[in-house]
Formats: C-alpha cells, structure tokens, sequence
C-alpha cells in the first residue's frame, strides 16, 4: 500500500490524538466503540537494540484492542519503501 493510500486509509478509519508532552499516542476505530493508546516511552527506538514490530489488526480490523497495546506488538519485518 502506498504511503498515500495508507495515510487516507488510518483518517478513514481511525480517529489518532498524539498527547507530546507524556509521549502517548490514542486510537479510535470507527468499528468499535474501544479507545486504545501506544505508550512511546516504553517504545525501544533505539537502532542498536530496537525491533521492528507491529500492531496487529486482523483482517477488516477484526482484533479488538482496548487501553494500553505496547505488549500486544509482535516482531515483524520491516515493509519495503517503494520510493517516491
């Protein structure tokens, strides 16, 4: 999917807020009534010891998620840019 297309695809269906300030960032799907956030401070960016992992949603957002998801991440490969 392209970045375009995904970034229209998370507006459509999402509802994000980004609180800056203590790093959390808020979720809300328009399939479900739920808000669930990411805690960026428990987030290992680091290039050394960070993982690529991601959120699972299932197919047609079938996996409901609620509250905190930082233990609901799973390793993952990391998706390949097609350039611009």
């Amino acid at each position: 999917m392209a970045l375009a297309a995904w970034a229209q695809y998370v507006l459509d269906n999402f509802a994000p807020v980004a609180d800056r300030k203590r790093r959390f960032y808020f979720f809300e799907s328009v399939l479900t009534p739920n808000v669930f956030w990411v805690d960026m401070n428990r987030v290992d960016f680091s290039e050394r010891t960070g993982k690529v992992r991601k959120l699972d949603l299932g197919p047609n957002q079938t996996n409901v998620h609620a509250g905190a998801v930082n233990d609901a991440f799973r390793n993952s490969a990391p998706f390949v840019f097609l350039g611009l």
